[in-house]
């Protein structure tokens, strides 16, 4: 299995899957009972309108972090970071001379060459947390 394989495996594995609904299953957690702690609705009312509050802040939180990996991985970001590394190696002159001459064509193949594969497990656990959300409103609706 090559770098790019494993890699790819890697994003997704059930590991991966499991570690971001747990995630999720947490921040949804600790929002439901800050939410529930702080309302002065009826109880059960109170109870279903925090689950859904938790599962829409985990959503958004997991769903936006995947967007942002995925728009990132696409090459978005590419010309700010070569600024920041080229700004950087102005103002600290450590490097070796080699990294100085790379120019910035050099610079996006060698990071096509360290893309990452599309967060599919983050996105697809924030769709998750979504739906759940959306569930628990229509229940409670």
């Amino acid at each position: 299995m090559n770098g790019k394989d494993k890699k790819q495996h890697l994003a997704s594995s059930p590991k991966a899957w499991c570690l971001s609904m747990l995630i999720g299953a947490v921040v949804m957690g600790l929002v439901a009972l800050y939410r529930f702690s702080s309302s002065y609705a009826g109880e059960e009312k109170r109870l279903l309108y925090s689950l859904c509050d938790g599962a829409f802040v985990a959503a958004v939180l997991l769903a936006g972090v995947g967007l942002l990996v995925w728009i990132g991985s696409a090459g978005t970001f590419d010309t700010l970071t070569y600024a920041a590394h080229s700004l950087k190696r102005q103002l600290l002159p450590f490097g070796s001379r080699e990294e100085k001459r790379r120019d910035y064509y050099q610079y996006k193949l060698d990071k096509e060459e360290k893309r990452r594969p599309v967060p599919v497990f983050l996105l697809g656990s924030g769709g998750f947390f979504l739906l759940l959300a959306a569930v628990l409103l229509l229940v409670n609706g």
